[in-house]
C-alpha cells in the first residue's frame, strides 16, 4: 500500500475520532450534588460488602489451614 494513502486513512480515522469524541462531550453535564452523593453511597456499600466477602473468604481458608 502507498505510504501517502496509508497517512491519509490514518489521518481521516483521527479526524472522525476526534469528531465523534467532540459529540460525547458536547452531551456530558456535571451531576447535581444530590446525584453525585447518591452514587459515592454507592460506591461505598459496594466496597464494604466486596471488603466483607474477601474477609470472610480469608477466615474460611485460615480456619481450614488449622485443621490440615
Amino acid at each position: 500500500m502507498d505510504l501517502k494513502i496509508m497517512i491519509r486513512k490514518t489521518t481521516l480515522f483521527v479526524k472522525e475520532y476526534l469528531i465523534k469524541c467532540k459529540r460525547v462531550l458536547k452531551l456530558l453535564k456535571y451531576p447535581k450534588k444530590q446525584e453525585l452523593v447518591m452514587s459515592l453511597k454507592i460506591t461505598i456499600v459496594g466496597f464494604l460488602i466486596i471488603g466483607f466477602i474477601g474477609f470472610l473468604i480469608t477466615l474460611l481458608i485460615n480456619s481450614l489451614n488449622l485443621f490440615v
